[in-house]
C-alpha cells in the first residue's frame, strides 16, 4: 500500500487530481497547525462536500469530538 493510500480512522486518501491536487495527498487531520494566513501561497482547489464530510468526521475522531446529536 502506498503512503498516500494509508488510511487510519484521523486521515483522509485524496486521490490525484481531486481539487486540482498534482498527486495522492493525505489530509492528517491529528496533526493540526495554526497557520499565517498570509504565509500561504494561492489556493489550488477546493475539496469537493464528500471529501469534507471525511475530513470533518476524522477530525472529529482525532479531537473526541462527540457524534452528531450525542450529548457530552
Amino acid at each position: 500500500m502506498r503512503r498516500a493510500e494509508a488510511s487510519t480512522s484521523w486521515q483522509v486518501a485524496i486521490p490525484r487530481g481531486v481539487a486540482g491536487l498534482p498527486g495522492p495527498s493525505t489530509a492528517k487531520c491529528a496533526e493540526i497547525y495554526t497557520l499565517c494566513k498570509d504565509d500561504l501561497a494561492e489556493a489550488i482547489g477546493t475539496l469537493p462536500r464528500a471529501y469534507m464530510s471525511r475530513v470533518d468526521a476524522a477530525l472529529g475522531i482525532a479531537l473526541a469530538l462527540p457524534l452528531s446529536g450525542e450529548s457530552s
